[in-house]
Formats: C-alpha cells, sequence, structure tokens
C-alpha cells in the first residue's frame, strides 16, 4: 500500500487536476445509482496512474543494485488494479462497460507507449473520459458529449503535463500533448529533439521548458485551451452542459495562465548544436576500437567440450565487422585486417578457426569481400576468394535461394561425425552475402545476381521475419537497406530491384512510426540500426538528432555501447544463445553515426 501510495504521489496522481476530474465522474455515477462509496473515483485515479506511468521522464537509479523496494509499479500494474477497482465498485451497467472499453483500450495503447506522435484520439491523451463521462451521464454514444469528455480530458492531460515538465517530486507524464501543440505552432523538430534530451538517463528538461515558454507555442496553447472550454458549451443537453461547463472552464484557464507565466523560459539559452555531440560520440567510438589491438573482448570462444573438444575461437566475423566500422569512420584497417584473413584454409574462412566441422558459410563470406572491396592493393586476397565464391555460387538454388553452409564441393571436406549446423536458410545472411559481391564487384555468371536478388526480395515480402534465423529483426532492416543500396549500383533487371525497394520503404515508414519519444527505438543497438536505415535511404524529412541524442546520452565513458546480442551462437551443452559484446554494438552504433552524418552533408549540398 506504502509503495502504491507514493508512486501515486509521483505520478502526480494525488493532485488536483486528475483528481477534480475523478471526482466529478463519482458525481455524475453518484446523481444515477446513489452514493458508490468511492469506487468510481479509485478506479479512475488507478487508470490514470496507468496512463502516467505510461509516459514518464526518466528518474535516477542506482546503478549498484535493482533491489528497490520502493520502486514504482508499471502500467500493467496499475491497469490491473483499475480493472480489480472497477470489479467491486458500483456501476451502472453502461458505466462499467465504458470503463471495461476504457481499461482494454488503454492496455492496447501500453503496446507503444512512449510514442512521440499518439493520436489525438489516443485514451493516453484523454483518460478514456470520451468513452467514460457519456455513459457516466446517461448518454452513452452521444457524439458531442463524448467530444466534451476528450476536451475535458485533454485539459487535465496538458495541466499535468505542465506539472511535470517543472519536476518538483513528479516525474509523469512526458509533455506528448504539448510536444504536439508546438508541432503545429512550427516546431516539430525542435520538440523531437527537446523530448531526447529529456528522455536521457539523466533528463535535461531545460530544452523543453524553452519550448513551453515560446510565445507562439504559449499562444497555441492558450487557443488550444479555448477551443476545448467550447466543446462544452456545444453540449445540447442542458444538465450535461450544466455538469461539464464548470469543470472545463477553469481547467483551461489554469493551463493557459500557466502557458503564459512560462514565457521565462522561454529566454533561456537553447542547447548547444547536437553536431558536435555527433562528432564527439563518433571520435570517442573510433578512439575506444582503435585502442583494442586484437578486439578481444569480441572474440566468440567456446571451451564447454562436446563438439568443442578444444577450445575453438571465432575472431573473423566480429573483428570484421569492427573493422568495417573504423573504415567507415576514416581509419586505416590494412594493418589490423591482414594477420585476420590470413586465416584462410582452402575453401576459403569458417567461423571457428581451424575446426573442420563447421562448414565455411556464406555471411563469412561476404564480410571478408565487404573488407576486400576496403583492401584494392591486396590482389593475393581477392585471388583467394574466387574459390570461395564459387563455392557460394555452385551452392545457389536455381531459384536464387542463397544457402548458409558451403557443404559442396569442398576441398577440405568435413569429417562424417560433424554436426549438422542449424540455420541453413537465412535472408539476413543472403543479403550479406549479396552485399560483399555487389561491393567487391565479383564477376559472376550471368544472371546469378539478378537471380539471388530477386529471391531475397520476394522472401522477405512473403514471409517477413520468418525468413530469418541468425539475426534479430532490426540488424535484418539494416541489411536489407543495405542490400538495396548495393544493388542500385551493379546493373540488372530493374524488377527485383523496384521490388526491395518497396520492402525497405515499408520498413522505412514502420521505423518512423515507431521511433519513441525519447529519439530511440528500446535500445542502442536497434536505435543504430534505425538510423542507419533512415540514413542509407531518401526519405523526408530526414531528422536524425533525436536517435543521435539517444545514442550520445547512452555511449559510456569509455567510448564503447552496452553488450547486445547480434547474431545467434552455439551455446553451453546445444543451449541456444547469442553473441554479442561492446565493440560489436559500438561498431553498429558508429556506422551509423557515421552514415547519419554523411547523409546530412548529402543534404546540404
Amino acid at each position: 500500500m506504502r509503495r502504491a501510495q507514493s508512486s501515486l504521489r509521483a505520478l502526480g496522481c494525488e493532485e488536483a487536476p486528475v483528481r477534480e476530474a475523478a471526482i466529478a465522474l463519482e458525481r455524475m455515477i453518484d446523481a444515477r445509482v446513489g452514493s458508490g462509496g468511492g469506487g468510481p473515483r479509485r478506479a479512475f485515479l488507478l487508470l490514470a496512474a496507468a496512463i502516467h506511468a505510461a509516459s514518464p521522464f526518466p528518474q535516477p537509479h542506482e546503478p549498484l543494485s535493482d533491489e528497490r523496494p520502493d520502486a514504482p509499479l508499471s502500467p500493467g500494474e496499475w491497469l490491473l488494479l483499475a480493472a480489480r477497482e472497477r470489479l467491486r465498485a458500483s456501476f451502472p451497467p453502461d458505466v462499467g462497460e465504458a470503463f471495461d472499453r476504457a481499461i482494454a483500450a488503454v492496455d492496447a495503447s501500453l503496446e507503444a507507449p512512449a510514442r512521440a506522435a499518439i493520436p489525438a484520439t489516443s485514451p493516453l491523451l484523454d483518460y478514456a473520459l470520451s468513452e467514460i463521462v457519456p455513459a457516466a451521464l446517461g448518454r452513452a454514444g452521444d457524439p458531442a458529449i463524448a467530444r466534451a469528455g476528450r476536451s475535458l480530458g485533454h485539459l487535465v492531460r496538458l495541466a499535468h503535463e505542465a506539472r511535470a515538465l517543472l519536476g518538483a517530486g513528479v516525474y509523469a507524464p512526458l509533455p506528448l500533448l504539448i510536444g504536439q501543440i508546438a508541432a503545429d505552432a512550427g516546431q516539430p523538430e525542435r520538440i523531437r529533439i527537446a523530448l531526447a534530451h529529456a528522455g536521457k538517463p539523466v533528463a535535461d528538461r531545460l530544452p523543453l521548458l524553452s519550448v513551453f515558454g515560446d510565445g507562439a507555442v504559449a499562444t497555441r496553447i492558450a487557443a488550444f485551451c479555448s477551443a476545448q472550454v467550447d466543446e462544452a458549451a456545444n453540449v445540447t443537453d442542458e444538465q450535461a452542459r450544466a455538469t461539464l461547463a464548470p469543470l472545463l472552464a477553469p481547467l483551461g484557464a489554469r493551463v493557459a495562465r500557466g502557458a503564459k507565466g512560462a514565457r521565462l523560459f522561454g529566454l533561456a539559452p537553447r542547447p548547444p548544436s547536437p553536431s558536435a555531440e555527433l562528432d564527439r560520440a563518433i571520435q570517442l567510438a573510433r578512439e575506444a576500437l582503435v585502442a583494442d589491438v586484437e578486439l578481444r573482448e569480441c572474440w566468440e570462444i567456446q571451451r564447454s567440450g562436446g563438439v568443442f573438444d578444444t577450445p575453438r575461437v571465432a575472431r573473423l566475423f566480429p573483428v570484421g565487422l569492427c573493422l568495417l566500422a573504423l573504415h567507415g569512420a576514416g581509419q586505416d584497417i590494412a594493418s589490423r585486417a591482414a594477420p585476420l584473413l590470413a586465416r584462410r584454409g582452402p575453401d576459403g574462412f569458417r567461423y571457428y578457426e581451424d575446426y573442420s566441422a563447421i562448414p565455411p558459410d556464406s555471411d563469412d563470406l561476404g564480410l571478408v569481400l565487404q573488407l576486400s572491396a576496403r583492401l584494392p592493393q591486396d590482389r593475393a586476397l581477392r585471388e583467394a576468394l574466387a574459390w570461395p565464391v564459387e563455392l557460394l555460387v555452385r551452392g545457389t538454388g536455381e531459384d536464387g535461394t542463397v544457402p548458409v553452409w558451403l557443404e559442396r564441393d569442398l576441398r577440405e571436406p568435413m569429417p562424417g561425425d560433424a554436426p549438422r549446423w542449424l540455420g541453413p536458410r537465412c535472408v539476413a545472411v543472403a543479403a550479406n552475402a549479396l552485399i560483399g559481391l555487389a561491393e567487391a564487384a565479383v564477376p559472376l555468371p550471368e544472371g546469378y545476381f539478378d537471380r539471388t536478388l530477386a529471391w531475397i526480395a520476394q522472401t522477405w515480402e512473403a514471409e517477413g521475419l520468418a525468413a530469418t534465423w541468425h539475426y534479430g529483426p532490426a540488424y535484418t532492416r539494416l541489411l536489407l537497406a543495405r542490400l538495396l543500396r548495393a544493388a542500385e549500383g551493379v546493373q540488372g533487371q530493374e524488377a527485383p530491384r523496384a521490388r526491395l525497394r518497396e520492402s525497405v520503404a515499408a520498413i522505412e515508414a514502420a521505423i518512423v512510426a515507431s521511433q519513441e519519444a525519447d529519439g530511440g527505438w528500446g535500445s542502442p543497438l536497434a536505435t543504430a540500426c534505425h538510423l542507419a536505415v533512415l540514413s542509407l535511404g531518401g526519405r523526408t524529412p530526414f531528422d536524425p538528432w533525436p536517435a543521435i541524442t539517444y545514442l550520445a546520452s547512452r555511449q559510456m565513458p569509455d567510448g564503447l555501447w552496452p553488450r547486445e546480442p547480434l547474431y545467434r551462437c552455439p551455446g553451453k551443452d546445444g543451449a541456444p544463445l547469442t553473441h554479442g559484446a561492446r565493440p560489436l554494438t559500438a561498431a553498429v552504433c558508429l556506422s551509423a553515426l557515421v552514415e547519419a552524418r554523411a547523409r546530412l552533408v548529402r543534404d546540404r549540398s
């Protein structure tokens, strides 16, 4: 109980606007059925708490321990409490059904709680009052009363957003409705970067306060409040109008006064240009990857016994990814790539060095081809890659299916007791292989590139993420975007390129729609992948700064980013596992930041 009460206070749900709305709702219901014993008021406050908890400002946390006896309740926990209170309280049937629909609608909205853009009809912005108020007044289905209920919810939300901005003991809700008003006032980029600053691990609210206090935004807020108050006057039912008008008018005046009083914050200096932070993040990541000469932290090592009877090391792929990122950041990688690429066998490269029980794979081959494109002086390497490329071509199906494992016609056959490796088919691996073939300009049989490109495009279109095995969703999307750019530079048929172009355009649209208010997509790795996808494409408007702010604020002091799983690998005793490392996350983040900077330069030219 103490934990819930402290959470209610921190969420602002014990303050006047939402509490007054809850009391008003209870009076509406009591007028129909007699005293509800406080149940409707408690049910609404719990619903409001779930909504506020869905979009909070980040809170300082204790890095050495996750044990927090006073940890705030989650949005889902608040919804469960609201549902339980709704069942306990005395509601007319139509009001109970309205509460049930409201709880279900909020629950559905919580799947994307912190989106930067939320529809104006979302229950997260109006507390589902457009649904509850008409039922509470016995006028369910009345559109005018529904609009007035939504206006009441919007004004309550605005009042609490303004209160949370000041940060005095209240950390929710994020000013998403203020943000939409500011965007309508012609400042969409400014509000997006301000929300990203507020979403930093240590929240910086000054940019948001500066937006809130901007004269044009304050004027637009006042006009918005006036329009909401007018909705009560448009209600034709006299009893409903007499109930709602006294609620909306004071709330509208309160919010308008707050916006007017906040104009002092409009004089606050705007945050420094994020371009300096972009350059700094790139430099730190580059220095971190350069400092670790062997990049040993990103190696995958197997010493668990079983099929790995002696310790085995996989360094080609993870180290190669880091070297690709360094090259993109302007670092000479020749001296570090040479010993890595010298570890090749008769059939090219195997994932675990000196381990013939695993066949060569097209993913490693694609990576090495990409490295070779950046090492044009290494003629011996390009000549040595002719046979592995031939193995890839021979193993490709007539329909263009690219195999993950290259098992046919090996000069160094696998032993008879070698295990069967999982994931023989993966669109992401096929895309990586084709990127290498395109970038290295490898001579191929006529029609081979277009056939395999067509297979990738049609398989992704038909199966989506079900066609991937070795990589997660975000990195798969990045590989498809990179493949499109590589394929545009290879002469061939238009049909498969057009098909892939449509798929990547759909990916871009989904990425933009799912960006969260803090500028990211849930984690540094996913944010880097999605930022890179948008940077590689031509979609406009291109606003990378919220994502850049997200990544820069989550970079560790040594220049790396936290470990995240990147691809599948064998686990101990055959358990499923993924491999990841801080340098690997840093490589993806560095590449994304470099691509974003390049796109900004292109857009300016």
